[in-house]
């Protein structure tokens, strides 16, 4: 088979995954980036071992390398700010543990992998995507700065504003709507933070203001890093969220949310925090859509099923897309070069040209499971948010805080999701 060529729009965790995964293939690929350079920004987040189970096993990033750039753990206990243990969650699964690492870590190791297999990954930044052109032999990509690029197929993995997804939609497309939710991250050097005993890292503590989740951000433990979430409807431009941010005005609002919170170690986070020093992040939601895909594009992660971080679960989904694509692409499209098969030997390679694939039928069975996926991980997703909101009175406060101690003691005090954390890529079906 001739050498096939993807063009994937985005330079996040889900298209470079998606490449590196792709090359061990001979599969080449080119990745455009609307950005002008790597992003470096972005705060901390939670790799859970279905998300480091495809990274070491489908995509090929070994798992000792996520493990030793963040803060590895094997559960989470819940609490009340009073110092009652509401219960404990199991996050490890196989021999994978959780990681809460930063965000720009995950970027270096994924562009140092993609700078391995240069012979076959690309990244081009400061390429604004202009429109879209299929036709019976292929999908070009044209740029605002007059570029235009072929390929066999196009992957928008361009996020929750993806232009892909109009592309695909055409005046179908939803515009994302904002949640009414807004969050903050921030980080303290563990001195700063009194633990109270019996408390450990990480834990999720739960007052009558709404959860705050402290988890470390480093392998030792050394900067601790806590999250809060609160209400507003006012919604923002881009560029007013970030004035929100840097002149303090979230920071403050979170601390007169959490003024009557005098017990550890809540008090000290809010009274340490440093005002314009902490991140934001404003979720954005779009409804269930029509369809994924056409003959040459399709789309996923946030530009397919955006879902807010309230489950720790938006980058993992995107690495599992990512995952379940390359060994469809690797099934179909794998060329004698290839210098790694899939361990359950996927990929064949035969005298097919890549044009003769039936590529529209190929992206219906990767919408199909990854749909169904999709909507187990969502219903987690919107339990967990649910459970951060503040209550609005002191017996609603009450009925939250008693009816989850009750429900985990019912579980044995000890609660784990299997299927969400023993999900396998590398054994979903690619059978169509």
């Amino acid at each position: 088979m001739s050498s096939p060529h993807v063009l994937i729009i985005g330079a996040g965790v889900g298209g470079p995954a998606l490449a590196i995964a792709a090359a061990q293939h001979g599969i080449r690929c080119t990745i455009f980036e609307l950005r002008s350079s790597p992003g470096t920004k972005g705060g901390s987040i939670m790799l859970q071992p279905n998300a480091r189970r495809v990274l070491d096993k489908v995509i090929g990033i070994p798992d000792e390398m996520v493990g030793k750039e963040g803060f590895e753990f094997d559960s989470i206990d819940f609490w009340w700010e009073d110092g009652m243990k509401i219960g404990s969650v199991d996050m490890s699964d196989g021999g994978y543990r959780s990681v809460r690492i930063k965000r720009e870590i995950v970027q270096r190791i994924l562009l140092q992998k993609c700078a391995e297999a240069k012979d076959l990954v690309e990244i081009r930044y400061g390429m604004k995507l202009e429109k879209i052109k299929e036709d019976k032999g292929g999908v070009t990509a044209y740029f605002e700065n007059g570029t235009e690029v072929r390929g066999n197929i196009l992957i928008g993995a361009d996020g929750i504003h993806s232009k892909v997804r109009e592309h695909v939609l055409g005046d179908l497309a939803p515009t994302p709507t904002y949640s009414g939710m807004v969050g903050l991250g921030s980080a303290l050097p563990r001195s700063l933070i009194p633990l109270p005993s019996p408390m450990t890292y990480p834990s999720f503590i739960y007052t009558p203001s709404g959860m705050i989740m402290v988890v470390p951000n480093d392998p030792l433990a050394q900067e601790i890093g806590f999250a809060a979430q609160r209400s507003e409807d006012q919604e923002r431009t881009r560029q007013g969220w970030e004035e929100y941010k840097t002149s303090g005005g979230l920071a403050r609002a979170i601390k007169n949310d959490y003024k009557d919170v005098t017990t550890q170690p809540v008090r000290a986070m809010m009274d340490n925090m440093i005002e314009d020093k902490v991140s934001l992040w404003a979720p954005y939601e779009i409804p269930d859509l029509e369809t994924w895909h056409t003959d040459r594009v399709c789309l996923m992660g946030d530009a397919a099923h955006a879902i807010p971080p309230s489950g720790g679960q938006g980058a993992g989904q995107a690495l599992e897309d990512a995952g379940f694509m390359s060994r469809l692409l690797a099934a179909k499209l794998s060329t004698p070069s290839s210098t790694n098969k899939d361990n359950d030997n996927d990929a064949k390679s035969s005298s097919t040209t890549v044009n003769d694939i039936d590529y529209a039928a190929l992206f219906a069975h990767f919408e199909k499971i990854r749909k169904a996926r999709f909507e187990s991980v969502r219903t987690l997703t919107k339990n967990s948010g649910d459970m951060r909101r503040a209550k609005s009175s002191f017996l609603s406060t009450m009925f939250r805080k008693y009816s989850m101690k009750v429900w985990f003691t019912l579980q044995g005090g000890y609660y784990k999701n299997d299927a969400v954390l023993g999900y396998d890529v590398a054994a979903a079906d690619i059978t169509y």
